[in-house]
């Protein structure tokens, strides 16, 4: 039931094509996983916010269903989010990131902060402590 209880979708954006689960309604709210996941290691989160929010979760350039096309540098992968927040016709959103979906998000913030409404990163620090 977990694999069918989210839309499953796509989109054509930056150039691959894309794969991501959607649900709910309300503010949007961006999850990016982490290296070597998929959406689906947030399908916890997903179920709990879904009624209040509008849970988006893709599988990022190179992972599970999105299509394995280089580059994958972080420029890149940021570029692949803001196509896809684009494609769905959403502004702003809270963006929640985890290891390399969290250097994705720290980027997001400080490269396209006028794109988020707030920033959640879970298990890596700011960039500037590199």
């Amino acid at each position: 039931m977990e694999m069918t209880e989210f839309a499953h979708r796509e989109a054509t954006v930056n150039g691959i094509r894309m794969h991501y689960v959607e649900d709910g309604d309300g503010e949007p709210v961006v999850f990016l996983h982490g290296f070597p996941e998929s959406w689906y290691s947030w399908r916890h989160q997903l179920r709990a916010l879904r009624g209040r929010y509008r849970v988006i979760a893709p599988d990022q350039r190179g992972y599970n269903l999105t299509e394995a096309r280089g580059p994958y540098d972080t420029e890149t992968l940021q570029a692949d989010i803001l196509c896809l927040l684009d494609h769905l016709g959403i502004e702003r959103a809270h963006v929640v990131g985890h290891d390399w979906g969290g250097a994705i998000a720290w980027l997001l913030a400080m490269q396209h902060g006028d794109r988020l409404k707030s920033l959640a990163v879970c298990n890596l620090p700011h960039p500037a402590i590199f």
